[in-house]
């Protein structure tokens, strides 16, 4: 890699902080049952906290250590994380292997992880949008809607709208992120050697953005609603505002 700095030390630090970040995908998953499971039990989290928290930084913890002990951080490219050294040993006969020998294993779990919480993120934000249409459902049956329980349902539905659409730019927050390393990853294990350089690009430039993107999501409705107050407000000034904003618990709850 043109102008790199380093040595095997720093490589190997650099992949180490770098797999502790699959933390991320982990705790979305478990966010995405948390929120299922409060809608059913508020308490039936609170039995499960500590198992999702022990996979979700345990894992990847213990993949860092491996990858440690085991030398398996080497260079992947345009960063260090698991792979073999010297570079596509695995593929020339005549070079042997000297590190990362079980940098596949290690990448196959990787890969397992991005594409389990692929499918059970979305699947669990559908599950929930569906509970509770069913709970809405169940109210209307139940009760014999007057005028005032007009009003009621119609606010119900408004909020179930903005609830979707939250729920949805988290999931399309975590999409954005993800899907170019898993991506540049397969291509990496099935033909190193025809990596494409945009996608080499897009999975270095959105994988630190899931924090920042994750932030513009949660603060959004503060944000509309300051907007909605005063609509001459520049977006980048009420986004400010959003953030610095003081208020009781209550104020700032409804705003999320």
């Amino acid at each position: 890699v043109y102008g790199a700095i380093g040595n095997e030390q720093t490589c190997t630090a650099q992949g180490f902080f770098f797999v502790i970040g699959y933390a991320v995908p982990l705790y979305n998953v478990a966010l995405s049952f948390y929120y299922i499971l409060f809608t059913l039990d508020k308490n039936a989290y609170r039995k499960l906290e500590l198992l999702y928290h022990m996979i979700s930084l345990g894992l990847p913890l213990c993949m860092a250590v491996g990858g440690v002990i085991g030398q398996e951080f080497n260079n992947y490219g345009s960063i260090c994380f698991f792979n073999e050294y010297p570079l596509n040993c695995r593929n020339n006969i005549d070079v042997e292997c000297t590190r990362g020998l079980r940098a596949r294993i290690y990448m196959n779990i990787i890969g397992i992880i991005l594409f389990s919480a692929f499918i059970t993120i979305p699947i669990n934000m559908f599950l929930l949008f569906r509970m509770v249409q069913r709970q809405h459902t169940k109210m209307i049956s139940k009760y014999d809607f007057t005028d005032r329980w007009s009003k009621i349902d119609s606010g119900f539905k408004e909020k179930r709208a903005r609830i979707r659409f939250q729920a949805l730019c988290y999931v399309c927050s975590f999409f954005i992120t993800f899907i170019w390393i898993l991506i540049d990853g397969i291509m990496n294990i099935y033909s190193p050697t025809s990596r494409k350089f945009p996608i080499v690009i897009l999975s270095k430039c959105f994988h630190p953005m899931q924090g920042l993107f994750n932030f513009l999501i949660f603060i959004r409705p503060r944000v509309k609603r300051i907007r909605k107050e005063d609509s001459q407000i520049w977006y980048i000034y009420a986004l400010v505002k959003a953030t610095t904003m003081k208020g009781t618990n209550e104020q700032r709850q409804r705003t999320r």
